[in-house]
């Protein structure tokens, strides 16, 4: 009997122990508690805000275009994270881009 409860007392402490390091191993392939702070991009063209992004250590994309009158042509609107969240490295983000073309078309009124 006494030989049973010291296997049992093993095995259960083998289990401890390979559980322990699978999540250790886990916290440190997938750095966790390791953030940065994405800059804020907004009004930078595409290319600044990129080299910027990636001296951060992070990537770029641009989503979507707008026309918004009130920002230069060609310049970024909107970014997504936004400034100051935090991220894991080698994170994308995504931008949304002033076109400078004002749109032919107007778009009707009665469904906004």
């Amino acid at each position: 009997m006494k030989q049973i409860g010291i296997q049992i007392g093993l095995v259960l402490g083998a289990s401890a122990l390979v559980l322990w390091g699978i999540f250790a191993g886990l916290a440190a392939y997938t750095h966790h508690n390791d953030y940065i702070s994405v800059p804020d991009v907004s009004g930078m063209s595409f290319d600044e805000a990129r080299i910027r992004l990636e001296q951060a250590g992070l990537r770029s994309n641009i989503m979507d275009s707008i026309y918004n009158e009130k920002a230069l042509a060609y310049t970024i609107v909107e970014q997504n994270p936004k400034a100051s969240d935090l991220v894991k490295e080698d994170r994308t983000i995504y931008l949304v881009i002033n076109t400078g073309n004002k749109p032919k078309l107007k778009h009707p009124t009665w469904w906004i």
